[in-house]
């Protein structure tokens, strides 16, 4: 389970503490961006002499952190990476990081690696946050870049499928203006294409509050089974349709539920292609990407890790974890359509997150491999109209044993190596 926190991809109510610390730039270079939803990363300029000067950020409302055990997010320093060095004791830092109620924050020391990287902090004492505030432990001057704040509790057999949806449907938000129909549209119903952010445009429907159905002379791709968004300007609803009788369209009680919420006048209609994970207990979704596969299969060969410690905090203590296990997770991907352009279009996005070659969960970035081949199940005359192609990939994740981590006092520390790597072989 997680949760983004902030993108950090814009400067809105980021303060400095004074001249000597800039927060007035975003880097467009996509290697240094996280996630896979923005655009942009923060960059923090700590010029010469700024020992002990920070940025930050509030959060109104605050932040609620009870459901998660770790915050992690990206970042890079142009001066202050160590090339090949880990970070053993607290002189080793520099930076650190406040992290809950300004009152009573949790203070950690942030490292700086080589690349551009996740870190991870244990927020498990925490309950909410306000404020993060980024203080630098140096003099030389510096900047640094940040971005994709996540909270997270680890469930990993759901989270993984859950991130392949998640991306899938960036994706196809995104990809739904290069659709092209092959289907002619019927004289009466809009031409066919995709609008960013909403679906394959059918047409045009009106209708008051609690309706129970909806008339349209759509094109072919509204079917049984079809999920579709309506759009009025103002509000959105959702719907899969159950029934067609006679062009006349009525809800089964997913999403929205089987009644319009809002009043609809010339409302705009459209085909959503979503993204679903695996769920048998539920009418299929036409058309879809469905995504299963919730065992990983442990990986009998691989470096052995005793233990990984993070989260250390200025007075040196740290949190230890055993080391875990590595499984590796094959996703099966599942794309299916009643009608060909649909499918070859929802199979694309598909193949653009095999080819991106990762993939991020809780906020740190995980190689994906392509496994086999893809195929193609043809539909059949009067028995199955519906088309299927099917990828897969795989995940390989570390399962730290975070029921057993532990935090060691500040003596036990100034020998230890201290690395936050939390799971898996990050890119």
């Amino acid at each position: 389970m997680n949760k983004v926190i902030d993108e950090l991809d814009n400067l809105t109510d980021w303060t400095p503490s004074g001249a000597l610390v800039e927060v007035d730039t975003l880097n467009e270079l996509k290697p240094y961006i996280a996630g896979h939803v923005a655009s942009k990363s923060l960059v923090i300029n700590f010029l010469p002499l700024s020992f002990g000067e920070f940025a930050e950020k509030f959060f109104s409302p605050s932040i609620d952190l009870t459901l998660f055990d770790e915050l992690t997010f990206s970042l890079w320093s142009r001066k202050k990476k160590k090339q090949g060095e880990t970070f053993k004791k607290t002189a080793d830092f520099v930076y650190k990081i406040q992290i809950g109620i300004s009152s009573s924050a949790e203070e950690y020391l942030v490292p700086t690696h080589e690349t551009f990287d996740s870190v991870t902090f244990d927020v498990r004492a925490l309950t909410s946050m306000d404020r993060i505030r980024i203080t630098a432990l140096h003099d030389d001057g510096d900047f640094l870049i940040i971005s994709h704040m996540v909270a997270s509790t680890d469930e990993i057999e759901r989270d993984v499928l859950f991130a392949f949806r998640d991306l899938f449907n960036i994706k196809m938000n995104n990809r739904y203006p290069k659709f092209l129909s092959n289907a002619p549209a019927p004289s009466t119903a809009v031409e066919s294409k995709g609008v960013v952010n909403r679906g394959i445009l059918l047409g045009t429907i009106s209708g008051v509050v609690d309706n129970l159905s909806i008339n349209i002379n759509a094109p072919l791709y509204l079917q049984k089974n079809a999920v579709v968004l309506i759009d009025n300007g103002v509000d959105t609803e959702t719907h899969q349709i159950i029934k067609d009788d006679n062009r006349r369209f009525t809800f089964n009680s997913y999403f929205d539920g089987t009644k319009l919420k809002f009043a609809h006048t010339n409302s705009n209609l459209y085909l959503v292609i979503p993204g679903e994970v695996g769920i048998h207990e539920k009418d299929v979704l036409l058309p879809s990407a469905t995504f299963w596969g919730l065992t990983g299969d442990p990986v009998e060969e691989q470096e052995k890790e005793s233990k990984i410690r993070d989260s250390m905090r200025v007075n040196g203590s740290v949190r230890e974890t055993p080391a875990g296990q590595e499984y590796n997770y094959a996703i099966l991907m599942d794309c299916t359509a009643r009608h060909d352009d649909i499918l070859t279009f929802t199979s694309k996005v598909l193949r653009d997150i095999l080819a991106d070659e990762f993939i991020f969960i809780h906020g740190k970035k995980y190689q994906i491999t392509f496994e086999g081949s893809p195929s193609y199940d043809e539909p059949i005359d009067e028995f199955n109209q519906i088309g299927h192609i099917q990828w897969q990939g795989s995940v390989v994740i570390r399962e730290p044993d975070d029921d057993n981590s532990e935090i060691l006092p500040t003596g036990d520390t100034t020998t230890l190596t201290v690395t936050v790597k939390t799971q898996g072989e990050q890119l």
